[in-house]
């Protein structure tokens, strides 16, 4: 806290003479008996009426004096506007430092898994595909034509490693990511206007599934912009950590399930829960992988249809499919 020159407090002028500071506004003299206060940045002393210092703030601060950091004074004239937005600046710039911290500490544990992955195949551990190729290596050797089928299968499996290597990547990228269907956008206005929309949107969207807190780190809408298509985007949203984009997963299909409803601001009509889609980030193999199983599970529910069984309840759950269903004693099939 800056030194006050009031009621025996500070001195007067910092150990100076009595009047041998002037005031940083009126240019009169700074006297013992005055109510001033020097600014902490320029060491400039202003009088308490001229910087329109009330009795009691004033009182305020020199009963405090230099025992609370929370109280501070900077001269209006030219310090106060500069020291809050550099103490703007450093919050921004703490906050962004966080960020960082995160994804460097997010890198580090993809090194990791590379280097744990490779640990396992120096240590004899292969993927069932690995073990197929070797099988094929001591198949050539048997037919005494091992030479250039050697090459080419050790191709193959260092191209597999690759593979598995960038799916693992990917799928590291994609963890925090959530995808939303369906909701509104706007096709007329700037790019700026548009992501301002998005957020607000995101922000009903959140205090919908009452999860307003957990505020994405960044947005993106998915595919090319056109004017004059009617077609919504999807909307990436990135959260902070893989947990977060579970919870709000979880609480987006609570909240459907109960057909939540609330107003949407911006002209685009009423924010249907139920009409919204999310799903976490898939890489292109998930998806490809999801495909299967739901054609799988399509299958299986035609089955069960064509036999008769009207019990059958065949579902997805955590990438496995099973028949919830409870079967009449002596029916289960």
């Amino acid at each position: 806290m800056a030194d006050i020159v009031a009621g025996g407090k500070g001195g007067s002028g910092a150990g100076r003479g009595p009047g041998a500071v002037k005031c940083g506004i009126c240019s009169r003299r700074v006297l013992v008996k005055d109510k001033a206060l020097q600014c902490e940045i320029c060491l400039v002393w202003y009088h308490c009426s001229c910087e329109q210092i009330d009795d009691q703030a004033y009182n305020l601060i020199c009963d405090t004096g230099k025992t609370d950091p929370l109280f501070h004074y900077f001269c209006s004239k030219q310090c106060n506007k500069p020291a809050s937005k550099f103490l703007r600046s450093l919050i921004e710039l703490e906050s962004e430092v966080q960020k960082l911290s995160g994804k460097f500490a997010e890198m580090e544990s993809r090194v990791a898994q590379v280097d744990s992955r490779m640990e396992e195949m120096a240590s004899g551990k292969f993927t069932p595909a690995m073990i197929e190729t070797v099988k094929e290596i001591s198949l050539v050797h048997a037919t005494g034509n091992a030479s250039g089928k050697q090459n080419e299968v050790a191709s193959l499996i260092r191209a597999t490693t690759m593979e598995e290597l960038a799916e693992m990547e990917d799928r590291g990228r994609r963890k925090t990511n959530v995808l939303v269907f369906g909701l509104g956008e706007d096709k007329e206005k700037t790019m700026d206007d548009r992501r301002k929309e998005d957020e607000k949107r995101v922000g009903q969207l959140l205090k919908a599934i009452e999860l307003e807190q957990k505020t994405p780190m960044d947005l993106r809408r998915l595919g090319v912009y056109a004017v004059g298509n009617e077609k919504v985007r999807p909307l990436r949203l990135t959260f902070n950590s893989e947990a977060s984009r579970n919870e709000v997963v979880a609480a987006f299909y609570r909240a459907k399930k109960a057909a939540g409803r609330v107003g949407e601001q911006g002209g685009n009509g009423d924010l249907v829960l139920t009409r919204l889609g999310m799903r976490r980030d898939l890489t292109p193999k998930e998806r490809v992988d999801e495909a299967a199983l739901f054609e799988e599970l399509r299958r299986r529910r035609q089955e069960s249809q064509n036999s008769g069984d009207q019990y059958a309840n065949w579902i997805l759950r955590r990438g496995k499919i099973e028949n919830v269903c409870r079967y009449p004693q002596g029916d289960a099939k």
